[in-house]
């Protein structure tokens, strides 16, 4: 929100310096008798002059400029993400912080190196960090979640924080782009009949040269 509220203050300042230049240009514009440059403020005036506070257009402009009001006045106020989170230490009169985005690649770099985590990323919010991750290929969502919450646990553990947060883990599955397949020409062409291992091939022959011999001599 700070970079939002950084904007608006921003965009609210050029307006108003437009603003400002605008008025001192027709304002001396009027001084010397010259017609308005910019603004043709003279029908705005009569138009205004004749114009009652119960008619509609007034009700109306009060009323957008409450609510811009209102607008501005929320986003001062709202809190936004924490820019340092506090460290707890024994020192007295010492406080201990580290910066909310370092925190955040360290959580998911420790994230990235559990087994089974293909990749992940974490957000520190004011009252819980959310760890999103996606799992390799044929690695169960639920086992990944369990393995991945335990590890982000014992990493805040030994970081110390002055504030528990509660720790949110969201896992996904690969994209069925990166679950690789068999390649062509090695599946053979009849499924119903399944594939044989080199040992079971070997013991197949042997087995089949032992019942030729087994016949040729049966035959002598």
């Amino acid at each position: 929100m700070r970079a939002a509220n950084r904007l608006i203050s921003v965009l609210l300042a050029v307006a108003i310096a437009v603003a400002g230049v605008l008025t001192v240009i027709e304002i001396v514009a009027a001084a010397l008798d010259k017609e308005p440059v910019f603004v043709k403020w003279k029908g705005l005036v009569d138009d205004l002059s004749t114009t009652e506070w119960k008619t509609a257009a007034p009700r109306v402009a009060a009323g957008v400029l409450i609510v811009l009001g209102l607008l501005l006045l929320f986003f001062a106020l709202r809190r936004g993400k924490p820019a340092t989170v506090p460290l707890t230490t024994s020192a007295s009169d010492v406080d201990m912080t580290t910066t909310r985005r370092s925190l955040q690649r360290s959580l998911g770099s420790n994230a990235s190196d559990v087994d089974g985590i293909h990749d992940a990323s974490a957000k520190v919010k004011r009252r819980k960090i959310v760890i999103k991750a996606q799992t390799t290929a044929g690695v169960p969502k639920a086992e990944a979640k369990s393995r991945l919450g335990d590890a982000i646990q014992q990493r805040l553990d030994t970081l110390s924080l002055a504030e528990r947060r509660r720790v949110v883990v969201k896992v996904s599955s690969p994209p069925e782009s990166d679950i690789g397949e068999a390649p062509k020409g090695l599946a053979d062409s009849n499924p119903d009949v399944a594939p044989v291992s080199g040992g079971d091939t070997q013991n197949a022959g042997a087995s089949a040269g032992n019942s030729s011999t087994s016949g040729r001599g049966g035959s002598a």
